[in-house]
C-alpha cells in the first residue's frame, strides 16, 4: 500500500516516505483435546508455520499427507473432481493435474510407485448434507462452505477428529471413490428417473419458468420432469410436461475423432423455452446445464459423464415390507381425484394416515410438478428449535390386476423416491417446500377445484412454512405400491428397492419404507 498526502493543498508523493504494508487477516483455532491448530489465511500462498511457532511453541508440526488425507473419512458417494499427482523421475518431479472426468485417468495413476498425491478435491455427502472436502499434501484442507467463525471452529474440530483418529488408514479412504467416465452412447440400463439441472435446484421454484408451444409461461410450481420409458436400446428421451402441455427431447451423443459431446434436441417440431433470468431455448440450456438421470443400478448421467456405484448394494431386506389390507381398493388405480374415489390406492393411503393422527397438514399434491402424491407434516413441540417431520408419499398403481412380482410397477416410483431429496437441496429449498404447496392450493381454489387440504388448511401451512426457517425439516420417504406382493417379491424387485433405500441413506440420511401387498 502506497502512502499519499497533501502538500499546500496539492497532491504529492514522497518517495522517501513512501512506505509499503503487507497484512493478511487470518483465524487461529485452538482445539486443546486434540492437540491440533487450525490456521486460516486470506491469502492462499500463505505459510503458517512460524505463525503456528509463535502461537505454539517450536516443537509444533504440520500435518502432512498421508495422515492428511483422513479428512474424507466417511464422505459418501464421494466423486473426485480435481486430482494432482507428482510424479517422479529420478531427481526430477513432475506435476499433473486432471479436473472433470480425467480424473478416473489419474486415480490410476496414483496406484504406481512414482506418484504421489498432491491435491485432491471431491464432493459428496456427509451427515445428511452435501459436502466438499479439498487436501494438499503439505497441511492444507480447505471447503467450498461459506462459515460464520464459529461454524468455522466446529467444522475444524470436525475435520481434526479424523486427522488424529489413528484407526482411519489414509490410502483405503478413497477406496469407493465414484469416478466420472466419459461415454458415447447411453448405459444399457433401465432409466427411473431425472432431476432438474443443479443450477435449477440451487433457487427457489419461483426463479424458473418454462413456456411451452402455444401457451403462456408456466412456473416451475406446476411442470414436472420425467425419463419417458423405452427400450435400453433406443436413445434417452425426457418430458417436460404440466396438465395440458407438454415438450420432449432426446439425449443425442456425439462424436469427432476421439472427443466425445453430446447434446440435447427436441423429439418433434415442438419446441420450449426456460426463464432463470434470461429467456434461452430450453435444448439449448440442457446441454450447458445437463439433468441428472438415475438408473435402475444406482448409476448416474450427466450429459455424457456416467458415474458408476463401486460396491455392490444389498437387496431390501423383506420382512421390512409393510403390507396392510389393500380389501375394496383396486389397485390398478392409483389417483383419487377431484371425487375423492374412495377405491384407490391414494384414498385408502389418506385414510390411513387420517386414522393414525398427529398430523398438521395432510396434503393431496398430486398432479404435474408435485412433489408426492400425498405430503403429510407433523410438528414437534417437544423440542426447541422446534422440528418438521415430513412424509412423502409416492403411489403406483399396479401392472396387473393381481399382485406380484413385477420389477415394472417399481421403476418410476423409485424414481420418484429417490428425486424426492431435491427438497433438501439447500436450506432455502426445504422453507420453498412449504411455499410449493402454498401456491398450488391457491391455483387449485382459483379455478374453481376443492381444496388440497385433507387435514388442516392454508393458515397452518403457512405457520408451517414461517417455522421452517429457524427449524429442523427431517423428511421420510414411503413407495407405496399394492402391485408387489411380499410373498412374490422377486430378486429384481428387492434389489431396486436396495438401491433406492441406500440412495436415500447416503445422500441425506433420509428413511425409506415400502408399502406393499401381502
Amino acid at each position: 500500500m502506497v502512502v499519499t498526502a497533501t502538500k499546500r493543498g496539492v497532491p504529492w508523493t514522497d518517495v522517501a516516505s513512501v512506505q509499503e504494508f503487507v497484512w493478511e487477516l487470518f483465524i487461529a483455532v485452538w482445539d486443546r483435546d486434540l492437540a491440533l491448530l487450525f490456521v486460516h489465511g486470506s491469502s492462499n500462498g500463505s505459510e503458517f508455520k512460524d505463525l503456528a511457532k509463535a502461537l505454539c511453541g517450536e516443537d509444533v508440526a504440520i500435518v502432512v499427507d498421508p495422515v492428511v488425507y483422513r479428512a474424507f473419512h466417511g464422505i459418501n458417494r464421494l466423486v473426485l473432481n480435481n486430482v494432482g499427482l507428482d510424479e517422479h523421475f529420478g531427481r526430477q518431479i513432475r506435476y499433473t493435474g486432471r479436473m472433470g472426468a480425467d480424473v478416473g485417468s489419474r486415480l490410476s495413476d496414483a496406484t504406481k510407485q512414482s506418484s504421489r498425491k498432491a491435491v485432491l478435491a471431491g464432493v459428496g455427502y456427509e451427515n445428511g448434507e452435501r459436502a466438499s472436502v479439498s487436501a494438499a499434501k503439505r497441511g492444507r484442507v480447505w471447503s467450498s462452505q461459506r462459515l460464520r467463525v464459529n461454524t468455522f471452529a466446529k467444522w475444524c474440530r470436525h475435520i481434526g477428529k479424523k486427522i488424529v483418529d489413528r484407526t482411519i488408514d489414509p490410502e483405503a479412504v478413497l477406496k469407493g471413490t465414484r469416478i466420472p467416465r466419459v461415454i458415447k452412447e447411453r448405459p444399457a440400463v433401465v432409466a427411473i428417473g431425472v432431476d432438474w439441472p443443479s443450477a435449477v435446484l440451487d433457487h427457489i421454484e419461483s426463479a424458473t419458468a418454462i413456456t411451452f408451444p402455444g401457451a403462456a409461461e408456466v412456473h416451475q410450481t406446476w411442470v414436472s420432469v420425467e425419463v419417458v420409458d423405452g427400450p435400453v436400446e433406443e436413445p434417452l428421451v425426457i418430458r417436460f410436461f404440466t396438465e395440458s402441455r407438454e415438450v420432449t427431447v432426446r439425449l443425442e451423443f456425439t462424436c469427432t475423432g476421439d472427443i466425445s459431446d453430446f447434446r440435447f434436441v427436441y423429439t418433434g417440431s415442438d419446441t420450449g423455452q426456460i426463464r432463470r433470468g434470461a429467456t434461452v431455448d430450453l435444448c439449448a440450456y440442457l446441454t450447458e446445464n445437463a439433468p441428472t438421470i438415475w438408473f435402475a443400478d444406482g448409476s448416474c448421467l450427466e450429459g455424457n459423464l456416467h458415474v458408476e456405484l463401486t460396491a455392490k448394494h444389498e437387496p431390501f431386506d423383506i420382512e421390512k415390507l409393510q403390507t396392510p389390507s389393500w380389501s375394496g381398493v383396486d389397485i390398478r388405480k392409483e389417483s383419487q381425484g377431484l371425487t375423492r374415489a374412495s377405491n384407490t390406492i391414494q384414498f385408502r393411503m389418506i385414510e390411513w394416515l387420517k386414522q393414525n393422527g398427529g398430523y398438521a397438514i395432510i396434503f393431496d399434491d398430486d398432479g404435474a410438478g408435485e412433489a408426492a402424491d400425498i405430503v403429510a407434516v407433523r410438528v414437534d413441540e417437544e423440542v426447541r428449535p422446534r422440528r418438521i417431520d415430513v412424509e412423502f408419499y409416492h403411489c403406483k398403481f399396479a401392472g396387473g390386476n393381481a399382485a406380484g412380482g413385477r420389477v415394472d410397477d417399481l421403476y418410476v416410483v423409485c424414481g420418484q423416491a429417490q428425486r424426492s431429496v431435491v427438497w433438501l437441496h439447500n436450506k432455502d429449498r426445504r422453507t420453498d417446500l412449504f411455499a410449493h404447496l402454498l401456491k398450488r392450493e391457491a391455483q387449485h381454489i382459483d379455478s374453481g377445484r376443492p381444496t388440497r387440504f385433507e387435514v388442516g388448511d392454508i393458515r397452518g401451512l403457512a405457520h408451517v412454512r414461517d417455522l421452517s426457517r429457524q427449524s429442523e425439516v427431517r423428511l421420510s420417504v414411503f413407495v407405496v405400491q399394492p402391485g408387489l406382493a411380499k410373498s412374490k417379491a422377486k430378486e429384481g424387485q428387492l434389489a431396486l428397492l436396495g438401491v433406492t433405500e441406500r440412495y436415500l441413506f447416503e445422500t441425506y440420511q433420509v428413511p425409506f419404507t415400502v408399502i406393499c401387498h401381502a
